[in-house]
Order: structure tokens, then sequence, then C-alpha cells
């Protein structure tokens, strides 16, 4: 078999707690090179089978794309999000780790400065890795992709300065970067985002896109044609079962019905509400995987000294055309579902097992899901 020569990338997610995971999964199996995925966000077993079957899905041998449960409920202090959707009958690999420091610093070490860390989740096992890194492994990777809101760190003027308009001591650039609580992923677990922009964002150059820009690119049902082997509609509510039913309000806010069903809110009870609304998803991680395959697609910011930073404000996205993304996303994922359906015809001809098709997954019995990443 030919070596994968692309971009080597590992993944940090919190796949299952809405479709944009895993279409941002879906999307990386054609863009680069997955050495690894790591869940976070709680429901480990859960997320590691729900990542184990999207893998397949897009063709991917999970034997050669190991899998590493991140953290656990009880690293969360709000346990109100922690929700994973996913079919009862999906099961994480035997070989599926639980020992993220190890295992992030493992893949450190072995891919040195041409790693590429996507990290679409909360932190807590990139902080982990962090913090059991003695020999700086971490600090010489490519770079860190972020889905989230950030900026400058900034500090009193060393010389003293004053500013002549406010009468106070001028504040000055640091170079580093901090989160911002308005991202969910970071919100979920501040101290631990805190702590991995504290200690890489002077070394590490990070690749940062927001919410701005995310809500720039609205995805309909047709755009993601790609998620189901028989219903793609039944794969997008399943996976947003959760914030259906816990967070109805805010649901109905980010997918409104179309005009002429205005106001019949009784449309939300039934699984196929998706049908009465145009908007099916907001793209906020397959944006940070797209902005490593092209990013020619955004208009970065550098903020601080070493980094982008796409969707400053949101007068600012850094989105240049939604129709170009997506295009993207419905080709790159058409292309991942191509990938898996071969795979399968291959492994069915063969005689052996081959790769479940991509079913709607079950709603799971867990807390609310959050309103927005």
């Amino acid at each position: 078999m030919t070596a994968d020569t692309r971009e080597p990338v590992l993944i940090i997610t919190d796949i299952g707690r809405d479709i944009d995971d895993t279409i941002a999964l879906m999307v990386a199996s054609q863009t680069c090179h997955i050495v690894g995925v790591v869940t976070c966000g709680g429901a480990g077993q859960k997320r590691a089978a729900s990542a184990a079957h999207f893998l397949k899905y897009a063709g991917l041998d999970v034997s050669k794309v190991p899998i590493c449960i991140g953290d656990t409920d009880a690293e969360y202090s709000d346990t109100s999000a922690l929700g994973c959707s996913m079919d009862p009958s999906w099961a994480a690999p035997e070989t599926v780790r639980e020992d993220p420091d190890a295992f992030i610093i493992e893949l450190a070490e072995k891919y040195k400065s041409s790693l590429v860390i996507i990290c679409i989740g909360p932190m807590v096992p990139l902080a982990k890795a962090v913090k059991a890194d003695k020999n700086g492994a971490l600090w010489k990777v490519r770079s860190i992709g972020l889905q989230g809101n950030v900026q400058e760190v900034m500090v009193e003027s060393p010389d003293g300065e004053v500013d002549e308009e406010t009468g106070k001591v001028k504040l000055v650039g640091t170079g580093k970067i901090e989160p911002l609580a308005e991202a969910f992923n970071f919100r979920q677990h501040m101290q631990d985002a805190s702590l991995v922009l504290d200690r890489l964002s002077g070394f590490v150059p990070f690749q940062v896109v927001s919410k701005n820009a995310a809500y720039k690119v609205s995805l309909q049902l047709d755009d993601v044609s790609f998620l189901g082997a028989d219903s793609a509609g039944e794969a997008v509510s399943e996976q947003t079962t959760l914030f259906r039913m816990n967070n109805r309000e805010k649901f109905m806010q980010v997918f409104p019905l179309r005009a002429k069903y205005e106001g019949q809110v009784e449309l939300y009870d039934a699984d196929d509400w998706y049908k009465y609304t145009d908007h099916v998803c907001t793209p906020y991680d397959p944006l940070v995987v797209l902005s490593y395959h092209d990013s020619s697609m955004f208009d970065f910011a550098q903020i601080g000294t070493l980094h982008l930073y796409a969707g400053v404000d949101p007068e600012n996205s850094g989105v240049r055309k939604a129709s170009t993304f997506i295009k993207a996303i419905a080709d790159l994922g058409t292309k991942a579902k191509e990938a898996g359906d071969a795979a399968a015809a291959k492994a069915a001809s063969a005689g052996e097992a081959a790769p479940a098709p991509a079913e709607a997954p079950a709603p799971a019995e867990e807390a609310p899901a959050p309103a927005e990443e």
C-alpha cells in the first residue's frame, strides 16, 4: 500500500454532540492524513464508537487510525452538555486507548514539526498532554487549529508609558492569545483552554476560526446528502436530538422554520423537523478543517505574533464567499462517502465484514446538548 504523504493531523473532537463534528471528520478524511482521533466532552466510549463508525463510513481503516478517549464526565463541573447521540449498535474498537496525555505526546514526538493538531472540542485532553510533556514535543508541532473566539493577551507597557486620552498606562501586546468565554468549546473547560494557550501560543502558530465565520455559512439538507445511507435528514435529526429536546428555545432560533410554517412550533416535536427549515447545520468545525485544506478561502487576520484568526467580529467574518465553503463541504463529503462505499464493496467481495452504513444515531439518554459551539 502506498504511504499517505498528506499532512499528518491529530483530531480532538466531541463528535456526537452536533452534526458538524461528523462532517468535519468526513471532510478531514479527504484532505489530510488522520493519524489519530482523541475524544473530548465526556461520554468517552460513545464518542469513540461514533468516531470509529464514521471513519469506516469514509473508507478509512480504523485499525490504522488509533482512537483515544480523552476525558471523562467527572472532569466537567457543568454536566448539562455532555450528551452524545449515537446508534447503540456502534461499538468502540477494542484497541481504543484511554491515556490521552501519552497518546498525544507520542504523535507529537513521531511527526514533530509536520504535525497539525485540530481541536474542535473542549481542550481537556490537550491540556493533559501539555502538563505531561517533559521534553517539549508539543512546543514543536507545526500548528494547532481551534474552533472558538480568542484575543491577544495585553499587559501594561513595561516602561510605564501613559495614554494621553485615558490617563492610564498603555497596554501592549504580548504576542500570545487567550480564550474567550463566548466560545462554547472553551467555556466548557476554560481553565484548560487558558492553560494550553498560555503555555503554547508563545511558540506554536495557532489557526483559529470563530463562530463569526461559521455563522456566514449555512448548510441545507442537500449540502449534506452524503451523511445518510438512506436519509441525510434522519442523520441530521438524530444527531441534534439532545439539542432539540433539551434546549428548545435556542434550537428554534438556530433552525428557523420557513416563512410559510412560521408560528407552527409544534413541527419541532417531530423527528422530521428538518423538512420545514432550510438550515440544518452551522459548520463550525468543518471550517477549521477547511482552513488547512485551502487557506485562500479565508481572509485571515494576524493576531499576536504567530497566529491567524478568521472571524474577528461579525463584520469581519473572514469568509470570502459562503458558496465556496458549501460546495467544498458537499464535494469532499461526497468523496468520503464514495470512498466508504468502495471500501464496503471491496470488503464484501473479499468476504469480509463491510463498514456499516451511516445510519442515523439513536437519541442518547444523556444531559442537554449545547446551543452552539
